[in-house]
């Protein structure tokens, strides 16, 4: 697992300023209960790609990537981050 800030390179910038990923295969485990952490704290929400198109029923505070490519939570802003890291860092 890496976490860290986004800049407009990554999906999900600037809705969302930070981010955590997971390595797909090795750490899905990990990722289901992070992301079964943050529905707790947060309240549900949605994949990002779903997100986008649902401006007005989309939980701001946090998304996630799950496709292909890369597995990862996105987290609105330091106070969500700062949030998350005091629970798994």
């Amino acid at each position: 697992m890496k976490h860290g800030k986004m800049d407009r390179r990554y999906n999900g910038y600037p809705d969302f300023q930070y981010h955590v990923v997971f390595l797909q295969y090795k750490e899905n485990e990990q990722f289901f209960e992070m992301r079964n952490w943050c529905w707790e704290q947060w309240g549900p929400s949605m994949e990002w790609d779903i997100w986008t198109r649902m401006p007005f029923k989309h939980n701001p505070s946090w998304a996630w990537i799950h496709d292909t490519y890369k597995v990862k939570l996105l987290l609105r802003d330091k106070q969500e981050y700062s949030w998350f890291l005091l629970k798994w860092c």
